[in-house]
């Protein structure tokens, strides 16, 4: 097999407000932008972003692993991304991703349809629009305007009353086509969940992610059962044995992470056995940046065949300041990735380092 050199760009990219949730605010994201050269002289392009808070190891554990693996030769590199997946997930997402682009440019075909020849030309997309404390109608209107059907809001930040206060009113401030999608990172203990759940029946909710702060399957079972909607998990996939959530009644959605999941293909994977057991994916990112966005945005491509019509929450590239590249172009809450080759990732000539 001919050599393949990987090379680290380090980078920090501040964000345009702070992004808050259950777990803390954050201000800037930090990562490495990889780049992989084939013998040929074919570049592939990922990003390793990691955030310990969603599943990932730390950022100086992403680094070390990193390294590590840049010195490798191309047969060890192809093995050893398996034994580091579990451990440095964010690592092995940021190299696996530059292999595969790589692999998919010298095809002159786009990365989705590595994954499934049937990928999507075009994606649709959930507006991020911040923590439910913060938004106002000024930015409702400009997502509205925009395209978006479905709203993400993250919850679980204030009091469950003022927020079902806040979220009342809201729901009669929003055009009947626009759904929300409500992310409580964990927020709240069994009581509180069930509580906030019962209080938003009848509201335009179209999903629940991450209610508890525990997540059990019998508890997320009791829970899906008070509501019709889906409750959904992300950052409790990295606790939990994929046969033991793609065998369980109590979780109808799963978020899809490729940087917690270690990379494109075992969401791939992940994604292909929930809907064999009648569950619904989507893709979200981790705020990271051009180069992950465009990665997941193939993924959401590759995976939508099996779950049509479903928002992907991929529009984040608003919150940074600066970037690796430009992002996909967002038009009317969609992505098209029709005339992509590889991820579509093309990077910004300076990179900025940490």
């Amino acid at each position: 097999m001919r050599g393949i050199e990987i090379k680290l760009d380090a980078y920090s990219l501040p964000l345009t407000r702070s992004w808050h949730s259950s777990k803390g605010s954050c201000r800037a994201r930090s990562g490495w932008l990889v780049a992989a050269t084939g013998g040929a002289g074919d570049k592939g392009f990922g990003d390793c972003c990691p955030m310990p808070d969603a599943g990932t190891e730390t950022f100086v554990q992403a680094g070390d692993c990193l390294h590590r693996l840049a010195q490798k030769t191309a047969d060890e590199l192809y093995r050893e991304l398996a034994v580091y997946q579990a451990g440095y997930p964010a690592a092995c997402h940021g190299i696996s991703t530059a292999l595969l682009d790589m692999q998919a440019r010298q095809r002159q075909m786009p990365l989705g349809q590595l994954l499934n020849k049937d990928a999507s030309p075009k994606i649709s997309l959930n507006a991020a629009a911040g923590a439910l404390t913060q938004v106002n109608d000024t930015r409702l209107q400009s997502l509205e305007r925009e395209g978006y059907k479905v709203i993400k809001l993250k919850v679980g930040i204030a009091d469950p009353a003022a927020e079902l206060s806040l979220l009342h009113n809201l729901s009669k401030r929003l055009k009947p086509s626009i759904l929300l999608r409500l992310d409580a990172n964990q927020a709240w203990d069994f009581q509180q969940a069930a509580y906030f759940i019962d209080a938003i029946q009848g509201m335009p909710v179209e999903s629940l992610e991450e209610p508890l702060q525990a997540p059990t399957l019998a508890e997320l079972e009791k829970l899906q059962n008070r509501s019709n909607m889906p409750l959904a998990v992300d950052e409790s996939i990295a606790g939990m044995t994929p046969e033991v959530l793609l065998g369980s009644a109590a979780i109808h959605r799963l978020v899809l992470k490729p940087m917690v999941l270690g990379g494109l293909k075992p969401a791939m994977d992940i994604a292909l056995k929930a809907h064999q057991s009648g569950m619904d994916c989507i893709v979200t990112s981790l705020l990271e940046s051009a180069a992950g966005i465009w990665a997941c945005s193939q993924l959401a491509a590759a995976i939508d065949p099996l779950f049509p019509g479903l928002a992907h929450g991929l529009a984040t590239s608003q919150w940074l300041s600066r970037n690796t590249g430009a992002p996909p172009l967002v038009i009317e809450g969609k992505i098209d990735l029709s005339s992509t080759t590889g991820s579509g990732f093309q990077p910004y000539a300076q990179q900025s380092k940490v």
